[in-house]
């Protein structure tokens, strides 16, 4: 391997790009042409790109929406010599725009490793955990971890959970068996079955994220800098192998955050990582521990230098609303000799109360010679100079940078939430926020002075594991009240249960109507204590006093409120007891003094209207439904004759989607989309218009109503439109089509259109079906794929770099190979397009036949439907009131179904 002196390049993310800046803080680089949005909730940005295609004089799209948390979108233009100056200008001035920024690039806070060791397992290369002065060190320059590790070496919190950990970084090695035991898995989620089995957003997250490739391939494009990183953080210890993190048991959640393809890393790839890890500690929060993850901190080893918080209020905001669900985010500063409140530095100049900001000390004590500074910015010091850790590739060796001091201080902070004292956690589950406060200021409040940061940053101070643990340690509570108060109520009592701690010997529970003054209080109860209660619909109040091993008693827990059983409430949930091709089976709950329910029902986005049932039972079974169908469902309760409003919606789909959607396929995926894609495919009379936009894969499988139904033996002209964004190149097509519905495109005659070139404009051909005999739905996968001087067309199970995929579902009907109907002459149109106000439909006359035009929305709704008939072949819509956005339109014949997009402004 080739020795590169350290520290002398920042790393970037990006393709062996290293940036430089002067240091009268010139602009940082970013991404020519994005920009970054957050919008207000619930808002999209399709009306908001329009109306800047006309101020601005240039197009503008939506590339991709980057991140729930706080509603953030990415938006492309093209690149002139104005600059994105213009574009941020007028931004900031609409009234659905809370901030806007450019996109970013990002650096590693670490250089490549001076030297690679052999495989040994010695903890005393480690020389930050114990320093005792050789090799040019200073005896005593390090974490005191020896003494530390004596409180407590991670794993589970006190109640019990198991604590992790998040790192965001290019790529992991998590094979490295120093490290392997250590990876967090999500084992809510079945990994490659194709299903978001956890309902969290992400299909098939089982080892973590890729926020590129839209998948757990944690691996990314690159280990050396993340795995490094992991093993300051986590290395398994005392398994007897190599070395040892901070934090022996912690569980890793790892997200790849680097584009596919390269090394570059972006701000939008970053705000869409801290969405994941926040999705997984909300999940945890609001279902008491049951889902998600209990994420503590999250580990930051790059940025941008010179960058400012100005240029990237985003980034900034995300550090506050992870510290809400109680995450602290750890972050490394510039490897530049700076001081970041003058010159800059992202995200360590961010200000939030929820970051902790690192710089990097060497083995003598002294600030590293390229380690940005800061009075206001940088909160503490650790080792980050040649520093002995695990490497890619069941390697070890020494690495320099910030990047491998910030660990130690991720992983202190999951180490205090190890800590046997019960009294973090138990703030952590009822006020996550003030927990990660309480947690931020034990590690800068235990800091050890340090001559070489006195004055140039804020504590003064080096991270000092023990003292971290032994100053929470003296201020533990010896008994902490109790937390995690639930009530489960049902017609004759109330089962309340609490969290148990190793400390809690007995407890005592109060409770009370709400609004009295005086408790009914219960000595020595256990979890969970049953209470009767005899009101009917009335609300309590309980709360719990514990005895813990030390004799003493805690303070009484903040009461929690329920109401007793009685109440005339519409039943929730409402659960699918079975699924048939034309019937649904509910159930729900049943509860006094509930007498009868009343169900109604119809199909998911119909304006048709709602179908009722009575029923004096709490279950229902729904016949002659249609197949491969969503129904939406509600529910009212009668009480003594009078009847509750509706439940909320329920929804619940038939049998009968077939291989479509309820076998798993192979992935597919191109990873660079944003300049090609599929824009319109058309067969026979059907045609979806997809246009940019959804990444390299679009997954319409979910909305049978655009499904599109062949025969046997049948020959449909079909045609493929590219779509482009600057540059055209030339494109590979191919259809496969799964006909025998055994869940792969591998048997012959599934490729059913091949024109065998490649192309820039759009490609015709036909369409062929195999004489099959399957009936019901299948998969069908489109691909297109851009050319280059070696490749070939695509595979359907291949992935690659320009392109794009898309699925669909085809409904098989084998029951006449020769007996379609003659296809409608001529094409339904639509005008304007894009329209506003109103919209024209305009088709070929109907031949006195009876006719049916329906308009759908994209999520499957009926929105507008009108019967024509004769002669008539034009109709006018008034869309004013219509939501921004595509619809699909169709018009059903007796001759076939002719099929159209609208878009409204």
């Amino acid at each position: 391997m080739t020795m590169i002196p350290q520290p002398y390049f920042s790393l970037l993310l990006a393709v062996a790009l290293f940036l430089t800046a002067p240091l009268n803080g010139q602009s940082p680089t970013y991404i020519s042409g994005q920009v970054l949005i957050s919008l207000r909730p619930g808002l999209s940005p399709e009306k908001l790109v329009v109306r800047g295609e006309t101020a601005l004089a240039k197009p503008l799209i939506i590339k991709e929406m980057v991140s729930t948390m706080l509603n953030i979108w990415l938006l492309e233009t093209v690149a002139d010599d104005a600059g994105e100056k213009p574009l941020l200008e007028w931004l900031r001035k609409q009234p659905e725009v809370r901030m806007a920024q450019l996109n970013h690039r990002l650096t590693f806070r670490g250089g490549p490793p001076n030297g690679l060791l052999p495989n040994d397992p010695l903890i005393g290369q480690q020389w930050h955990y114990v320093n005792y002065g050789n090799n040019g060190g200073l005896f005593d320059a390090d974490l005191d971890a020896e003494q530390a590790w004596e409180y407590t070496t991670g794993g589970l919190s006190a109640a019990g959970d198991t604590i992790v950990v998040a790192v965001i970084d290019g790529g992991v090695d998590f094979q490295h068996p120093d490290l392997a035991a250590n990876a967090w898995f999500n084992r809510e989620e079945i990994p490659n079955d194709g299903l978001d089995n956890d309902d969290n957003g992400y299909i098939d997250d089982f080892r973590g994220w890729n926020v590129n490739a839209y998948n757990d391939n944690i691996t990314g494009q690159t280990t050396g800098h993340g795995t490094p990183v992991c093993g300051i953080l986590g290395a398994r210890g005392n398994n007897g192998l190599g070395v040892s993190g901070v934090n022996w048991q912690v569980k890793i959640m790892f997200i790849a955050g680097t584009n596919a393809g390269g090394m570059e890393g972006t701000e939008a790839a970053i705000l869409s990582a801290y969405s994941y890890i926040l999705t997984a500690r909300q999940r945890y929060n609001t279902s008491n521990g049951q889902h998600g993850a209990f994420v503590t901190a999250v580990n930051c080893s790059w940025g941008i230098d010179y960058g400012k918080p100005a240029d990237s209020p985003l980034w900034c905001a995300a550090f506050d609303t992870l510290g809400m669900a109680g995450i602290l985010s750890v972050a490394a500063t510039a490897n530049l000799d700076l001081n970041i409140d003058v010159d800059g530095d992202m995200p360590t100049a961010c200000t939030s109360n929820y970051l902790v900001t690192v710089t990097s000390l060497q083995r003598n004590d002294q600030k590293a010679s390229l380690a940005a500074w800061g009075p206001e910015g940088i909160d503490l010091g650790a080792y980050g100079q040649q520093v002995y850790t695990l490497g890619a590739g069941n390697t070890y060796g020494t690495y320099s940078g910030t990047s491998f001091a910030a660990p130690q201080v991720a992983g202190a902070i999951g180490l205090l939430y190890s800590m046997p004292c019960g009294n973090l956690v138990a703030i952590a589950k009822n006020d996550p926020s003030t927990a990660a406060l309480w947690a931020k200021s034990l590690v800068l409040g235990s800091t050890t002075p340090n001559l070489s940061l006195m004055g140039s940053i804020k504590t003064g101070g080096r991270l000092n594991l023990y003292n971290l643990l032994k100053d929470y340690n003296d201020l533990c509570n010896p008994c902490p009240a109790p937390f995690s108060l639930t009530a489960q109520v049902n017609d004759v009592a109330a089962s309340l249960s609490w969290a148990q701690i190793p400390d809690y010997q007995t407890f005592n529970l109060q409770y009370r109507l709400l609004g009295q003054s005086a408790w009914v209080i219960h000595t020595d109860v256990t979890s969970p204590f049953i209470l009767p209660v005899s009101t009917v619909c009335q609300p309590y109040e309980f709360s719990l006093q514990a005895y813990c091993q030390s004799g003493q008693a805690s303070a009484w827990s903040e009461p929690v409120t329920f109401n007793s059983a009685g109440c005339c409430l519409p039943p929730t949930p409402v659960t699918l007891g079975s699924a048939g091709t034309t019937f649904l089976t509910l159930h729900w709950p049943a509860s006094s003094p509930v007498g009868s329910w009343a169900v109604r029902y119809r199909v998911v986005g119909s304006s048709a209207a709602w179908l009722e049932m009575p029923t004096l039972l709490n279950t229902i079974t729904l016949l002659n439904l249609n197949t491969c169908t969503s129904y939406e469902v509600q529910i009212k309760s009668q009480c003594n004759g009078v009847y509750t409003a509706y439940s909320s919606l329920f929804k619940f789909t038939t049998a009968g989607c077939g291989s479509c959607t309820q076998v798993p396929y192979c992935t597919a995926n191109a990873s660079l989309s944003s300049g090609e894609w599929i824009d319109t495919v058309s067969i026979g009379n059907w045609e979806q218009i997809s246009g940019a936009g959804g990444g390299g894969y679009q997954n319409f499988t979910d909305d049978q109503f655009i499904a599109l139904k062949v025969h046997p033996l049948d020959t449909l002209p079909v045609t493929i439109s590219p779509g482009f964004f600057g540059v055209t190149n030339k494109e590979f097509f191919r259809i496969y089509v799964d006909f025998n519905a055994d869940g792969d495109f591998d048997d012959p005659g599934e490729k059913a259109f091949d024109p065998g070139y490649a192309t820039h404009l759009n490609i015709t051909g036909f369409f062929k079906t195999p004489n099959f005999t399957y009936a019901g739905f299948t998969r069908m996968r489109v691909l297109m794929k851009a050319k280059n001087s070696t490749n070939g067309p695509p595979e359907p199970c291949e992935s690659f770099d320009f392109g794009q995929i898309e699925d669909y579902c085809v409904l098989l009907d084998p029951t006449s190979a020769t007996g379609n109907l003659p296809e409608p002459a001529g094409q339904l149109k639509v005008f304007p397009r894009p329209a506003n106000a109103s919209v024209t439909l305009e088709w070929p006359e109907a031949d006195g036949q009876q006719a049916n035009l329906q308009v759908w929305n994209m999520a499957g709704q009926l929105v507008w439907s009108q019967a024509v008939t004769g002669a008539q072949h034009q109709t006018h819509i008034q869309i004013l009131d219509w939501k921004a956005g595509m619809y699909r339109v169709s018009l059903q014949t007796e001759r076939g179904v002719w099929q159209a997009k609208i878009l409204k402004l």
